[in-house]
């Protein structure tokens, strides 16, 4: 879905004529939007539903208007689940808190939250860089890949155990070169790009 919006909240144009009826002067996320002149979202995996609001500027740096965008992403976000690189290995994404916003096993999706276990927590410390991990998760040893998005402070995970492999030493180099590769980051990169596509972060009026 797509809907122009005025600075009061009020659809300008929408390729949803039922949005029409709808004002958006109430929205937590469109009134983020106005003084901030920043792109805000809320992207629901579980729900598999994003949306966003896009600051409209003049070329003075004026807001006129924000664009709403509305994405369907259940598609992709089944492919991330579905994505893993060994037999008990998880794919999961969580937040700046530890809540876990999206996960190969969908009962732990908002329910997990790993500031609860030690040997996780740490890598919501970890600035904006790729980095591999030793870990025990679901009472299982390996190595965890994790990656943190500057954009949307979300933390990607891809764990795989070592008893999935035939030798531990062996392992490290394979599992390095595949989850950078992996067809997990991919999809989801596909879900946070979506928006830049249609406009980047400031779409400018001339």
């Amino acid at each position: 879905d797509l809907a122009l919006l005025f600075v009061n909240g009020k659809i300008l144009a929408t390729n949803k004529p039922e949005l029409k009826r709808y004002s958006f002067s109430r929205n937590n996320l469109f009134l983020q939007t106005l003084p901030s002149k920043k792109i805000t979202w809320n992207i629901k995996f579980a729900n598999g539903v994003a949306e966003y609001f896009l600051p409209v500027l003049d070329i003075k740096g004026r807001l006129v208007s924000v664009l709403y965008v509305k994405e369907d992403i259940t598609k992709i976000v089944d492919t991330i689940r579905r994505s893993i690189l060994s037999k008990r290995s998880y794919n999961f994404i969580v937040d700046t808190t530890g809540r876990v916003l999206l996960h190969t096993d969908r009962t732990k999706e908002e329910r997990e939250n790993i500031l609860m276990m030690p040997n996780l927590r740490g890598i919501l410390k970890v600035g904006n860089i790729k980095n591999l991990k030793e870990v025990t998760y679901n009472n299982l040893m390996g190595k965890i890949g994790f990656m943190k998005n500057k954009y949307f402070d979300f933390v990607i995970c891809v764990f795989t155990p070592y008893s999935d492999y035939s030798f531990k030493k062996r392992m490290h180099k394979k599992y390095t070169s595949i989850f950078y590769n992996t067809n997990f980051i991919l999809p989801l990169y596909g879900i946070l790009a979506g928006v830049f596509f249609i406009g980047f972060i400031y779409i400018i009026i001339i």
